[in-house]
């Protein structure tokens, strides 16, 4: 794909022959002759790096520059002047600019400037790439994994010691203590409020939430019959197929189980619900999956969990790194979910817990 540039300059016979020389070099260019013009051609089009004339009507090229670096910051901003004023260019550089240049302009100088301001995008770019891949498989995969066997252990660890098998309850506590402290080291590794960055969708495939459902109550079954606790699984066998990161939902399901099953109360049947909905969950129209846990336990979720997973992108940055396990997981959860263009509630009573998403069709 060719990098994009954009020549600003109200001089009509440089404007143009800078365009056919990087025209010349392979470059994508357009041109406009003032700031505005600029700015409106980038509300439209996104350019790699902008070529910027300082003296220029109407919008000066200070102006122009401010306007960029704040409403389009993956386009880098080079100066362009008619006299060498060094303090004017570090006061350009200050306001955001990557370089300067001072005219006339020598074509292979130009063109040389360009290249290694692209080189740099490349690798600024990449490191993004990395950071959002870092994003998404240590927080939304491995932690999510890790949770779910230190819950296994959990288990085991409760069921020997019912069972009166001391060194077998020792072994897996050691075992717990273990993966705890593994999830204390990743939770200080990374900065709770990149959550609220977003999250990176692959191999999105068609499925069906019944399956995937069916196959992570299952899983729970164990789980819920020591706490005394009947699950029904309720699906009519004509539900639609949903395009999904499969792997991710699974991750949903298990988090709503992990946190809702074991607080649940004993002897009592929670019901998980798949069926075909007419619309989202706050009555957005359109054609979705929704996927129900009722739990027959009031306040099963308390307040302070509610309000972590709940929480909008800015109260996100500032949460503390000790939130629970739990509020975490249910928080990764919703992203996944809204992620995907659907839906995730909380519904509290005093009788009755209910976690709902949906998932478009």
């Amino acid at each position: 794909m060719e990098s994009s540039i954009l020549v600003v300059d109200d001089e009509p016979t440089l404007r143009l022959t800078t365009k056919a020389r990087l025209q010349a070099k392979g470059f994508d260019v357009d041109v406009a002759e003032d700031g505005e013009i600029a700015l409106e051609k980038l509300r439209s089009k996104s350019f790699d790096i902008v070529l910027l004339d300082i003296n220029m009507p109407r919008l000066n090229g200070l102006q122009t520059l401010e306007a960029i670096t704040r409403d389009y910051p993956r386009s880098d901003v080079v100066m362009l002047t008619s006299f060498a004023d060094f303090s004017l260019a570090i006061e350009c550089l200050k306001k955001g600019a990557k370089d300067y240049l001072v005219k006339p302009i020598d074509a292979q100088e130009l063109v040389t400037r360009l290249t290694s301001l692209l080189r740099a995008q490349i690798s600024e770019r990449s490191l993004e790439t990395y950071k959002e891949f870092w994003r998404s498989t240590i927080l939304f995969d491995v932690f999510s994994h890790l949770n779910s066997i230190n819950t296994i252990l959990e288990y085991s660890r409760k069921a020997f010691g019912e069972l009166k098998r001391p060194d077998d309850e020792k072994l897996v506590g050691s075992a717990q203590e273990l993966m705890d402290g593994v999830i204390n080291i990743l939770k200080g590794s990374v900065q709770l409020g990149e959550l609220a960055e977003g999250t990176l969708l692959t191999q999105q495939n068609e499925t069906m939430m019944n399956v995937v459902v069916t196959a992570g109550v299952e899983r729970f079954r164990p789980v819920a019959d020591r706490q005394n606790l009947k699950i029904v699984t309720v699906s009519p066998p004509d539900l639609p197929m949903v395009k999904c990161d499969v792997e991710r939902i699974r991750q949903v399901v298990r988090s709503i189980l992990e946190v809702s099953t074991w607080q649940a109360w004993k002897g009592e049947s929670a019901t998980v619900k798949v069926e075909d909905r007419a619309t989202g969950l706050t009555g957005r129209p359109g054609r979705f999956v929704s996927v129900s846990f009722d739990y027959p336990s009031g306040r099963l979720i308390s307040d302070e969990v509610q309000k972590v997973v709940n929480a909008s992108e800015m109260e996100w940055k500032s949460l503390k790194d000790s939130v629970s396990i739990g509020a975490f997981n249910l928080a990764i959860g919703k992203r996944v979910v809204e992620a995907h263009g659907g839906e995730f509630t909380i519904e509290t009573a005093s009788d009755r817990t209910v976690v709902r998403f949906t998932l478009p069709v």
